[in-house]
């Protein structure tokens, strides 16, 4: 547990002299979670990363770990403000990675920003490959499988698409899902039955 300073509160009476508003200190509203950031913590990440320190110095003032701290700098928005040149192990990895890994993951695991990133990948020509044209089986496929009980993560897995790809492409051949929920297999209900009599909800 960390150190806590214990305050007593006492009521206010009329030969007390009370804290002027100019003299008071903002609170900062802040949402709970057990291991949210506080404003300090914050502040001391933000002036960290202008003095160009580095993830593991930032990681053990804030006492989080390195992948925290970097998430964090990346949600908010911050970047380290000193210019770093590209080494060829850094547009080895664009090279290599860029199209299928998540630009976000790549801007974090080479500690730059995400405008960096993209600038990087365009001067070095490298674009995210499109989708190829859907087939004429492909879309037979489709119109087979889309209107039955199959689950959209089913007919990806078949066809080899993502799911935003097999739900664009129906929308585009005019397709629709079937009314309703899918029907609880016997295993299923089985299951569920069993549960309920366990006590689960």
């Amino acid at each position: 547990m960390g150190d806590y300073e214990i305050v007593a509160l006492d009521p206010a009476t009329a030969d007390r002299v009370l804290t002027t508003p100019a003299e008071m200190i903002l609170v900062r509203e802040i949402r709970y979670h057990t291991r949210g950031w506080m404003p300090a913590e914050l502040d001391t990440l933000r002036d960290m990363l202008g003095a160009d320190a580095s993830w593991e110095e930032i990681a053990i003032a804030v006492r989080r770990t390195i992948e925290t701290v970097k998430d964090k700098a990346w949600e908010l928005g911050l970047y380290r403000p000193n210019f770093r040149p590209w080494t060829e192990d850094e547009d080895r990895v664009l090279i290599t990675d860029y199209g299928s890994v998540p630009t976000a993951t790549l801007a974090l695991r080479l500690e730059r920003g995400l405008p960096a990133v993209y600038v990087r990948a365009g001067l070095l020509g490298l674009t995210k490959a499109a989708p190829p044209l859907w087939s004429e089986a492909e879309d037979a496929v489709l119109r087979a499988v889309y209107t039955t009980d199959a689950t959209i993560a089913e007919i990806a897995s078949r066809l080899g698409r993502p799911g935003s790809g097999v739900i664009s492409r129906a929308s585009h051949l005019g397709l629709r899902r079937p009314e309703g929920p899918k029907p609880w297999h016997p295993d299923e209900q089985a299951l569920a039955l069993k549960l309920a009599e366990e006590g689960y909800l």
